[in-house]
């Protein structure tokens, strides 16, 4: 990829019920963990930051 090429995506977050939510883009879904007991079966991105802090950052930031 060429230096200084932005992207852009349109995802969208939605509450499925009080332990999780659904992120959306394009025809792909993921489950987000958003329980404070935390769920196994969900992906929690504050999770990820804290264990892969440079993984993440370029993940969510670009």
């Amino acid at each position: 990829m060429a230096a200084g090429v932005m992207l852009e995506y349109s995802v969208e977050a939605r509450r499925i019920d009080v332990h999780g939510s659904v992120a959306t883009t394009k025809q792909a879904e993921i489950t987000l963990d958003t329980n404070v007991k935390g769920r196994p079966d969900a992906f929690n991105p504050a999770e990820t930051a804290c264990h892969h802090p440079s993984t993440a950052q370029k993940s969510w930031h670009g």
